[in-house]
């Protein structure tokens, strides 16, 4: 079985990069457990000034919840708010289920 993330951040490299490719990209990356490239990912958003979502955040939480990672999930759930985005269903019981596995 080849993982799919290599392949997600190659396109995304070679392409106009948008919300939904870098969501593409990054929930390639939660479903590979590659939660740090999934982090990198929603920090280059930013940077690169490409709004980010509620999806792409909860790829990324449920990325951390994967990989054990509880306390970067709440931040994430912190960083959320902060930037007025609505946590959705999915975001709450993601983050509920990274701290259960903690």
């Amino acid at each position: 079985k080849v993982a799919a993330w290599p392949v997600a951040l190659h396109l995304l490299q070679i392409s106009s990069p948008d919300v939904i490719s870098y969501s593409g990209a990054i929930n390639a990356c939660s479903l590979g457990g590659e939660w740090h490239l999934a982090m990198e990912l929603l920090v280059e958003m930013g940077k690169a000034r490409i709004q980010q979502d509620a999806i792409s955040y909860n790829s990324v939480i449920t990325a951390c919840e994967t990989g054990n990672q509880w306390n970067l999930s709440l931040e994430l759930l912190r960083s959320m708010k902060e930037n007025q985005l609505q946590p959705t269903v999915i975001t709450y019981n993601s983050v509920m289920s990274a701290c259960q596995k903690w």
